[in-house]
C-alpha cells in the first residue's frame, strides 16, 4: 500500500465483488422472494451460491465450501414486498 492509497488493491477487488454481486442480487429481487420467501440468500456471479432460514447456519455453510465469505452477498429475502417511506 503506497502513501494515499485508503485500501490495499485486494481488499477493492473484494470491495467492487462485493457491490457487483449485491447490485445483482437486487436486481433479481422478485424472482427471488418467489423462490426463497422469508431466507437468507448467498449470491455470487449472477446465481445463488447458497439459501437457510438461519443465517449463522448459511455463513457456516459458505465458509465450509469457499472458505471466505467477504465477496458473496448475502441478503434476508422477505416474503413482503417493502415499502419505501420517501
Amino acid at each position: 500500500m503506497t502513501t494515499g492509497e485508503l485500501f490495499r488493491p485486494d481488499t477493492v477487488k473484494i470491495l467492487k465483488t462485493l457491490a457487483k454481486n449485491r447490485v445483482e442480487l437486487i436486481d433479481s429481487i422478485n424472482e427471488l422472494r418467489k423462490k426463497y420467501p422469508d431466507e437468507y440468500v448467498a449470491f455470487h456471479e449472477n446465481e445463488v451460491v447458497g439459501h437457510a432460514k438461519d443465517d449463522n447456519a448459511l455463513r457456516s455453510s459458505l465458509l465450509k465450501k469457499y472458505g471466505t465469505i467477504e465477496h458473496i452477498a448475502i441478503q434476508f429475502i422477505s416474503s413482503k414486498e417493502l415499502q419505501l417511506i420517501l
